[in-house]
């Protein structure tokens, strides 16, 4: 028997069906080791990773083990990126593989399979080199900076490698648009009597070469009465169609055109891959492999479209990793694979980007005149001649435009209403237009994660998890909460005193982040090593610490029993709230003071009684309800003793009150219904008080709470 062992348990099943018998397919659910949760598991001098297997993964490393021993060949065919390998070399270690055989696909259907069987090879130690210093470098900069955030803040503060420099691009937008001052620019346009609209060229006439804020020059320009055509150029455009997706384009068309969040985005695409519909979505590559390239031109022919000749090929990042062919369907004649609706959209949008990109260029007709005032022009220090510009198309071919329904094709034809032959002169009307300048736009979640991906921050693999940590944090919000439809990224206060604390420290540097990045690059190519980056990195964050400062953000009070300061904490409980603790751990004062809109409180501490359950015979306590000072209620003081009574017990004068066979109406029918226990499947249920009310209606009803409910369908 052959074991394969792939990362996530959703592909299992499509593989072994491809496989057949003779094979065991078992999935390792992700990683199963990584660095301990309670130190930081590396130390100088020789900054050697210490590794342990999660606590929730034991099970799994134990079943696999079993599996591995029986196995004649153990095949590791984890994701075909540093992760994957890097799983793969822990499962290899925790396994105690001697030989295991490494396989990658990129699509999950029976050929890639078979072809990555007849390619084995061992693990790439680069590879996962490069993986590790990643995973240390993050833990170094976490371990360091972010205990002395929160020591100085007062609340729980965390900084990261890559995570804080992308709330700082927030940051520097949102301070950019606060010191934008509104000012106005003059436009000067020339009007003909044969319907053309050309626009002056400010080049030459302004610093910027675009905003004439000197209304005098501006005045000056739009006396011009002549004009002469100093260009007429017609001539054909090839519109290129865009580039099949990477991971990073993805994730920002469909958070443009979808509305998707890149994690959302990622978790569709991960579903649609394990399905079998669509290749690797963890790429940086834009390009098709040949064999896709053909495989799409062979389906298009088939439904009458018309095909490049030669592959268009797109330019790859030179800081791209994983060189893996770009997202495609694994079989272009299907139109709607996926399992929900988000899936099959996005499915859709990368289905018609790939046709699309295999389709020919469009071809425009585009018309460019330029007009030259017949005088020249006397503006302050400036003496010239004036151009202005016109520019219109009309569309001759449309090529791949005719399947982009998802993806809009961009602007429409634009003919001009007249042309205009060299040398040929002009009487103009002009018109002087007032306007003024805008401020920069604020990120969103595509336009940040397209920033991100200029500047090499991060990895587009990393972009979803970056965007959800940093919300959920708390450093940026999306939108106003007035408009829903705003999907504006803004830096919180928190946000912006985190980057002002850390604005010493190297690896805030927006170009530190892409070397860094290009390192690891070199530890993947055998270029560079684990020691000498890690040993770098380490002496600059522990030498910069110091420079750390951030004031206070904890709310702090006196406290209304001792006097002493007390802060507002959130608690971590779903549906708690904020609570009150005192700063300094001596206090001889309450441990725990209750919240009453921002202000700490004093509530005399209830004792609550127990007693036997007059239901089980079990120890029950009475508790005081929330918010009320006479009302009680009694709950059993182990909470698993209520499966076989009664959840919250009656408080009657003091004592507690089980009723049995509770009566009620049945949400169905209305007729009487009584509750019962089962002591076989240890659970409540509600039957019908008469036998022959069952008609029409249901033997067994549910029961929730001591209520008896049907669902909905039931």
């Amino acid at each position: 028997m052959k074991l394969m062992i792939v990362e996530s348990p959703n592909k299992v099943k499509k593989i072994k069906g491809y496989l057949g018998d003779g094979w065991r397919v078992s999935a390792s659910v992700g990683h199963i080791r990584d660095l301990p949760d309670k130190e930081m598991g590396v130390e100088p001098p020789d900054f050697k990773p210490k590794y342990v297997v999660s606590p929730d993964k034991k099970k799994v490393v134990s079943d696999l083990k079993s599996l591995a021993s029986g196995a004649s060949e153990v095949y590791l065919a984890t994701d075909p990126d540093r992760e994957g390998e890097a799983i793969a070399f822990h499962l290899k270690m925790c396994l105690g593989l001697t030989n295991p055989k490494r396989v990658t696909f990129t699509e999950i259907t029976k050929s890639a399979i078979s072809k990555a069987l007849q390619n084995t090879r061992m693990i790439d130690d680069n590879l996962v080199s490069a993986q590790e210093s990643r995973r240390v470098l993050d833990r170094i900069v976490g371990y360091h900076i972010s205990p002395l955030l929160s020591q100085q803040a007062g609340i729980p503060l965390s900084a990261g490698r890559v995570q804080s420099p992308a709330v700082k691009l927030t940051v520097l937008r949102e301070r950019e648009i606060r010191e934008f001052r509104k000012r106005n620019y003059y436009v000067v346009e020339i009007h003909l009597a044969n319907g053309l609209t050309a626009t002056l060229d400010a080049k030459g006439w302004c610093e910027d070469g675009k905003h004439i804020f000197d209304k005098a020059v501006a005045e000056a320009i739009a006396k011009a009465n002549r004009v002469v055509v100093s260009k007429s150029i017609v001539e054909e455009k090839e519109a290129k169609p865009r580039a099949p997706f990477t991971t990073s384009t993805l994730q920002q068309a469909a958070s443009s055109i979808l509305k998707f969040t890149p994690a959302n985005t990622m978790k569709y695409a991960q579903a649609l891959f394990e399905q079998g519909a669509i290749s690797y979505h963890r790429t940086d590559t834009p390009n098709l492999s040949e064999d896709a390239f053909y495989l799409v031109k062979e389906f298009l022919t088939s439904i009458g479209k018309d095909t490049q000749q030669t592959q268009l090929k797109w330019a790859t990042k030179e800081s791209a990793q994983e060189a893996h062919e770009a997202i495609r369907p694994t079989d272009p004649a299907d139109e709607n694979c996926g399992e929900t609706e988000q899936q099959r959209k996005l499915y859709q949008l990368i289905r018609e980007r790939t046709l699309a990109s295999v389709m020919p260029p469009a071809v425009d007709i585009v018309t460019s005149i330029e007009f030259t005032t017949v005088d020249e022009i006397t503006a302050g220090e400036v003496v010239s001649q004036a151009k202005f510009t016109v520019s219109g198309k009309v569309q001759k071919y449309p090529g791949w435009r005719v399947i982009a329904e998802i993806e809009k094709p961009g602007s429409n034809d634009n003919e001009l209403p007249a042309t205009a032959e060299e040398d040929e002169e002009f009487d103009v009307e002009t018109n002087l237009l007032t306007k003024s300048t805008e401020p920069p736009s604020r990120f969103t979640e595509a336009t940040l994660i397209k920033a991100l991906e200029k500047l090499g921050i991060g990895r587009p693999s990393t972009y979803a998890s970056i965007m959800e940590n940093i919300k959920s944090r708390g450093y940026i919000i999306i939108g106003d909460g007035k408009k829903k439809s705003d999907n504006k990224i803004r830096p919180t206060e928190t946000g912006e005193m985190i980057v002002d604390a850390l604005d010493a420290m190297t690896f805030m540097n927006l170009d530190y982040t892409r070397i860094l990045e290009s390192h690891l690059d070199k530890i993947a190519a055998g270029q560079s090593n684990y020691f000498q980056l890690v040993r770098s990195v380490y002496s600059s964050i522990t030498n910069e610490a110091k420079n750390i400062k951030i004031d206070s953000l904890v709310e702090t009070a006196a406290c209304p029993q001792c006097g002493k300061a007390v802060k507002r904490l959130k608690s971590k409980k779903k549906g708690v709230g904020h609570f009150w603790v005192h700063m300094e751990e001596e206090h001889g004062c309450e441990d725990f003071l209750d919240d009453d809109n921002g202000i700490p409180v004093y509530r005399e501490k209830y004792d609550s009684p127990v007693t036997d359950c007059p239901g089980c015979g079990n120890e029950i306590k009475r508790l005081k309800k929330k918010d009320t000072d006479d009302e009680y209620f009694w709950v059993h003081t182990n909470e698993k003793h209520a499966k076989n009574c009664v959840k919250f017990i009656k408080d009657e004068d003091g004592l507690p009150v089980v009723i049995k066979d509770q009566s009620r109406e049945c949400p169905g029918c209305g007729k009487p219904v009584i509750r019962r226990y089962s002591q076989a499947k240890e659970f409540h249920f509600w039957v019908h008080q008469t036998q022959s009310h069952e008609k029409g209606c249901h033997k067994f009803i549910n029961d929730a709470d001591g209520r008896p409910v049907i669902e909905q369908g039931a």
